[in-house]
């Protein structure tokens, strides 16, 4: 039987797939390229189950992860209704289709009256779908970041055009699989991902585009700024009263930009009152003397940029003391199997603490909000944390109820004085609104420090964590920059991640063993 052909095409480059959902032919249309790896039989698509749930599906097969791809699609207008081996629903995927670009969004699950017929269940069970998948032929280069297979004639993009999808790949014998997954958590329906395959010279003005029709931050616009390439000088402690003399230094070392460390304006104690954001002494009037203090800089032709921690709360902060906000990551969760009375110093639970963190200064147990450290604990029942002091971080100790559910406190690697905000919750966003509330005084740029303090899944968290920052600015930065990244903050991480921890003797050694390695 004839297997026939469905062609997306567009100005720039066409794809075709058979009904059988596996990817044909992908062409670049200016070279006349092929880019597909041909013979690999790869679905398009694919969707991902906790374990099978249809009754003789799951007598049939091992419940586990099981992964059903594609292998009958039709096109019914601007929509791929996609069919799978085994699992009984089917998928529709809307396609947009531009000058320069296709974007694939997963907009709705069919499922049929029988599919999942006397289940009392959520339908479809879905845990992934994968929205696009390309077994692309080696290139000469591939980015990692911007997840792009490329030499000197063609550019292969399989890129987010919103926080949602995870971009990723996999290297192949001869090729490189090229994936956006939907996942559920995070976003399925409605998740989306973008292709572009242009000549490589044309890439940016591609991704260009595709970031002002998604009102995306234009990071192809920061990367052409003559700002973007300009040294910084970082303070740690420059306020109102010392703020001419750091013009001064700025002026002898020919500097144009001042990387102002967020100790410069809030009370800081290193990272243990992260969250609170009080205004240092210097500042009595607060939002009104930063500002203030920027307007002097610029007047001398210097622009400003705020250096700032947006998921770490401190440990001495009002969101720990005296009582824990829930809203704090706890990176494991433990049911109280007794009460616990104030003078306790063994704590039952009726799971199991095999491989709980033993780290000394991460050893910290939360439930109602009283932290608790504790030295040991059983793996064999009746579980148990021994050993343990009540009230740490200067908590309140109190009473707790056999079933109240608690856990390991999320406390950050970096000198443990810190811990980390749950991004399910919406403390993210209360602290992204205190930085907002400064850098709209008048700083520029910014640098999104400690950017790994976040929950898994990290390639969502790391940039969104940092997108919903960014979204509470008055103005978009000229430039960002990070201690860590992931996919789709690529389009406002102009400035990549800040290799920032080396010594001047060794610093441009390093700059080439490390960034300059990466770019």
């Amino acid at each position: 039987m004839e297997n026939k052909s469905i062609v997306l095409e567009n100005e720039a480059f066409a794809l075709t797939i058979g009904e059988d959902c596996i990817a044909k032919s992908l062409i670049c249309k200016s070279t006349g390229e092929e880019c597909l790896m041909q013979g690999k039989n790869i679905s398009v698509f694919s969707v991902t189950q906790p374990r099978p749930f249809n009754n003789e599906v799951k007598l049939a097969h091992p419940n586990k992860r099981t992964t059903f791809q594609g292998n009958r699609l039709r096109r019914e207008g601007d929509k791929l209704i996609v069919g799978f081996e085994i699992t009984p629903f089917e998928a529709i995927v809307t396609v947009t289709i531009t000058n320069s670009y296709m974007v694939f969004t997963l907009s709705d699950f069919i499922v049929h009256e029988n599919d999942y017929k006397g289940l009392s269940m959520a339908t479809p069970p879905v845990a992934e779908f994968r929205i696009l998948q390309l077994p692309i032929r080696n290139r000469a280069n591939f980015g990692e970041w911007l997840n792009v297979f490329f030499d000197d004639k063609t550019a292969i993009n399989v890129i987010a055009n919103n926080p949602y999808p995870r971009i990723d790949s996999e290297r192949r014998d001869g090729y490189r699989l090229m994936t956006a997954d939907a996942v559920k958590g995070v976003r399925l329906k409605g998740c989306e991902a973008a292709l572009i395959v242009s000549p490589t010279g044309a890439l940016m003005d591609a991704i260009d585009t595709l970031e002002e029709d998604y009102d995306l931050p234009r990071g192809v616009k920061s990367r052409r700024s003559e700002h973007i390439n300009r040294s910084a000088l970082w303070v740690t402690d420059m306020t109102p009263q010392t703020v001419d003399e750091y013009i001064s230094y700025a002026k002898m070392g020919g500097f144009r930009h001042i990387l102002v460390y967020f100790p410069s304006i809030f009370k800081a104690y290193s990272y243990r009152k992260c969250g609170d954001y009080d205004f240092r002494e210097e500042y009595p009037n607060g939002v009104k003397d930063v500002k203030e203090m920027l307007d002097k800089l610029k007047a001398e032709g210097i622009i400003p940029g705020f250096h700032f921690l947006q998921t770490h709360i401190g440990i001495e902060s009002r969101y720990v003391t005296p009582v824990v906000d829930a809203r704090i990551h706890k990176s494991r969760l433990f049911t109280l199997a007794k009460d616990v009375g104030e003078e306790d110093t063994e704590i039952f639970v009726l799971q199991n603490p095999e491989d709980t963190v033993m780290v000394e200064k991460c050893r910290v147990l939360c439930f109602d909000g009283e932290a608790i450290f504790y030295e040991s604990y059983t793996t064999e029942p009746p579980y148990r944390f021994l050993g343990c002091k009540r009230g740490h971080y200067n908590t309140t100790v109190t009473a707790h109820k056999a079933g109240c559910v608690g856990g390991i406190l999320d406390v950050s690697e970096h000198c443990a004085v810190s811990l980390h905000i749950d991004q399910d919750t919406d403390l993210q966003d209360e602290i992204a609104k205190k930085i907002a509330a400064v850098y709209n005084a008048g700083f520029e740029f910014v640098y999104f420090d400690g950017s790994e303090g976040t929950n898994e899944p990290f390639d969502f968290h790391v940039s969104h964590a940092q997108y919903r920052v960014l979204k509470q600015f008055a103005s978009e930065p000229l430039f960002c920059e990070s201690a860590a990244k992931s996919h789709f903050s690529w389009h406002f991480l102009s400035g990549g991640n800040a290799f920032d921890i080396f010594k001047p003797d060794v610093f441009k050694r390093k700059i080439a063993e490390f960034p300059a390695e990466e770019a």
